[in-house]
């Protein structure tokens, strides 16, 4: 994600009059105007807000009726009775280790399986895994709303709302205060028909839902989400180590944040986490799913996971306290650092820079780099801009263009890099996501690096959390970014100069794990065309790696050799550096496996 920090409500400064009349007029209004705010539900200043930063960038994007209609449907739901699912038997421990059963099998349910069938996916169960998962796009994973006892009927500018026998219809307008005083009527009469919102928690939940409705990352963020988001911006939280998202109804696994609980425990990207200590995550909002993984430090938290070509499964897993740290640099042969990027948050840049200088300090020069910005979910654009700043002498860093009525634009301009003339390979995945696609597009755009792996992620939007009443907090996208040459970003990802290609089936699959594949996607007109510079198997580099003894496939231990960290560092053992340079030795290397 691409957050912006936290923002206070734009206020309006006017023209002050030097008239004794006006002065009066002003002070007499802003005592009516106190008065009536002290007066004000608490809840009510905050919706008017919402609707407000909602007018101001969504416009025709959305209308009165259907966020009033998805804030009661959002009600509806939530007094649905929550039901409880079973967990599968434990297959991994909280280290990520195999328990004594992992490998045991259900004749009666699993028949025969092969000894990789845990890991590999075969050709069945990679179509029914995309068969499944576009059927539930489809139905939206909604629940029966029969269940709920509040009925939600929305038609001609009303909203008609129904509990057993009792029943009121709310007239719906344009107008911002009168759409607000509707919404409350409606909010109580719910409320004391369904025995009260004593924590506000019927409030917040359509708020979330409502807002949710808007695209796949924006939302509203009650008291305790909204300081969470910032606990977790600023450097550090309590949890289990995974970027998650939502995929219709589905949790989804984005990334796993090395070294982390989910990490060990070998939680993959694309998995779908249905249900948390055996309560199903299925209708939840992303803020209330990722609330219930959470925890404090040293809690368990059990997790079923649903993943392509095997039965569903359960993982029991410590939270802890999720390290700060998003840099870790590693000396490689012949000069080379291996620098990965986990995320961005506040201390990235400066992290980078000390851990530059610690490493030549000890292992001398660096005469290379390879950024491993994969599985990198994204973070703060400020720490992305100046990652990329580093390696720039000169240019456009990135674009953004804003959203709504102000249409504003936004540059970041590259100022002399300290790292300028080093000649850098980043590697990517479809797990790399926004601001991790803004430093790759931006040094692919000025040739600076050699972007080599598959198509990334695709989000290419900016979101801002504006602080509302009570200590919440609303994410809304409020732009999009574009790379240097004009390129956007959203919905297409970064194409690597160097494009690794795999089997038809897996790359079906992967393309499931992108921003193209969320509903209510954000669409840009500014997408390109684009081709690599060459495309490489593979499962050529693989199978080669491998029969030469040149890689010990465990992806999940970073100290490990992985096959395209050995390319990429046989790239750079050419003579030849530049650009041109790394694109024709990767051409040579892949003649040479042929």
């Amino acid at each position: 994600m691409i957050d912006k920090q936290p923002q206070e409500k734009p206020r309006v400064v006017r023209s002050r009059s030097f008239t004794s009349l006006a002065l009066a007029v002003c002070l007499a209004l802003a005592v009516v105007y106190y008065a009536a705010q002290r007066n004000t539900d608490p809840k009510a200043k905050m919706l008017r807000d919402v609707f407000g930063l909602i007018d101001e960038f969504y416009l025709v994007a959305t209308d009165r009726e259907q966020l009033m209609d998805d804030a009661f449907t959002g009600m509806a739901r939530v007094l649905i009775p929550t039901p409880e699912i079973k967990s599968a038997a434990l297959t991994t421990g909280a280290a990520g280790e195999k328990s004594d059963d992992a490998n045991k099998t259900d004749d009666d349910t699993a028949g025969e399986k092969t000894e990789e069938q845990g890991t590999t996916l075969n050709e069945i169960s990679l179509l029914n895994m995309m068969k499944e998962l576009k059927e539930k796009d489809a139905s939206g994973n909604d629940p029966d709303l029969s269940a709920s006892p509040l009925s939600v009927e929305a038609q001609d500018h009303r909203i008609k709302l129904g509990i057993d026998d009792q029943a009121v219809t709310l007239a719906l307008a344009d107008d911002r205060n009168e759409a607000v005083k509707s919404f409350m009527q409606g909010y109580h009469f719910v409320a004391q028909n369904t025995g009260g919102d004593a924590d506000g928690n019927l409030f917040y939940k359509s708020l979330e839902y409502m807002t949710g409705k808007l695209d796949p990352h924006s939302g509203f963020l009650p008291p305790k989400q909204y300081d969470d988001i910032q606990a977790e911006t600023q450097g550090h939280f309590g949890g289990v180590g995974i970027e998650v998202g939502m995929r219709g109804d589905l949790l989804t696994v984005i990334a796993p944040i090395e070294g982390t609980p989910a990490f060990k425990a070998k939680i993959m990207p694309m998995d779908r986490i249905v249900a948390v200590d055996g309560k199903t995550t299925v209708g939840l909002s992303l803020f209330e799913a990722v609330e219930m993984i959470r925890g404090e430090i040293g809690t368990k938290v059990t997790l079923t996971i649903r993943r392509a070509g095997i039965d569903d499964f359960s993982v029991e897993l410590v939270r802890s306290d999720i390290p700060v740290n998003t840099i870790k640099l590693t000396p490689r042969k012949n000069g080379v650092a291996w620098l990965r990027i986990y995320s961005f948050n506040q201390s990235t840049a400066g992290d980078m820079k000390e851990a530059l200088k610690a490493h030549e300090e000890k292992n001398g020069d660096i005469r290379a780099l390879i950024m491993d910005l994969r599985y990198n979910p994204g973070g703060l654009l400020d720490q992305a801009v100046e990652v990329a700043d580093k390696f720039l002498e000169s240019g456009m860093i990135v674009n953004t263009i804003g959203r709504g009525r102000l249409q504003e634009t936004e540059s970041f301009a590259a100022s002399p890099g300290t790292r300028a003339l080093l000649p850098v390979i980043v590697l990517v995945n479809n797990g790399s996501a926004s601001a991790s696609e803004i430093v790759a597009g931006a040094l692919q755009d000025h040739k600076r690096a050699l972007v080599m792996g598959t198509r990334t992620f695709g989000k290419g939007s900016v979101q801002s959390i504006f602080r509302l009443p009570g200590n919440a907090g609303l994410r809304l996208t409020t732009a999009l970014y574009y790379t240097p040459s004009g390129r956007s970003i959203q919905a297409s990802g970064i194409m690597p100069d160097i494009y690794i290609r795999f089997p038809e089936l897996e790359e079906q699959l992967a393309s499931l794990h992108s921003e193209s594949s969320f509903t209510g996607i954000i669409k840009s007109d500014m997408n390109v065309k684009e081709e690599p510079e060459v495309e490489i198997p593979g499962k050529l580099i693989h199978d080669s790696y491998k029969k030469a003894g040149k890689i010990v496939e465990d992806e999940f231990n970073p100290e490990k050799e992985d096959w395209l960290l050995v390319f990429a560092e046989e790239i750079l053992a050419g003579k030849d550096l530049s650009y041109s340079g790394m694109v024709k030795r990767a051409k040579q290397l892949y003649g040479s496996m042929k």
